[in-house]
């Protein structure tokens, strides 16, 4: 993945050149560009593709790893995607409107709507690898 060559190229820094250099930056640039997250339906997707990579690893540590974000990011926004999965009738009730709204608020506004009878279900469903395990307080 590009990460994994930017820090072997960062590390090897006795035999970096300019345009090399420019190379890597560049990359940053657009590695942050690509992996900005917009809406709820790219966090969803996010979500699902770390909840994959973790059927194939060993721990969440290297299925966050291989999908190039970060814990904190995936556990601030895990109450969209838990509740989309849940209850996905509530969930698209919920509008989300970026020019007024942040992800972060909206993860709230969604963990609002976890009722004790959903919270049941997301905790069955951690229990049996069907959603990220993360702890959670809603």
């Amino acid at each position: 993945m590009l990460h994994t060559f930017i820090k072997r190229e960062v590390t090897s820094f006795s035999n970096f050149s300019l345009p090399k250099l420019w190379f890597v930056l560049i990359s940053c640039v657009l590695c942050f560009i690509y992996f900005s997250v917009k809406g709820p339906a790219q966090v969803i997707s996010r979500y699902k593709k770390v909840l994959k990579s973790l059927s194939k690893v060993r721990t969440m540590t290297e299925a966050f790893r291989i999908n190039a974000v970060d814990r904190g990011t995936i556990k601030m926004t895990a109450a969209i995607a838990e509740l989309s999965i849940v209850d996905p009738v509530t969930f698209n009730t919920l509008k989300f409107d970026p020019a007024t709204e942040t992800l972060q608020s909206f993860a709230k506004r969604c963990a609002t709507h976890i009722t004790p009878e959903k919270k049941s279900i997301i905790e069955d469903m951690k229990a049996k690898c069907q959603l990220l395990p993360l702890l959670m307080k809603y």
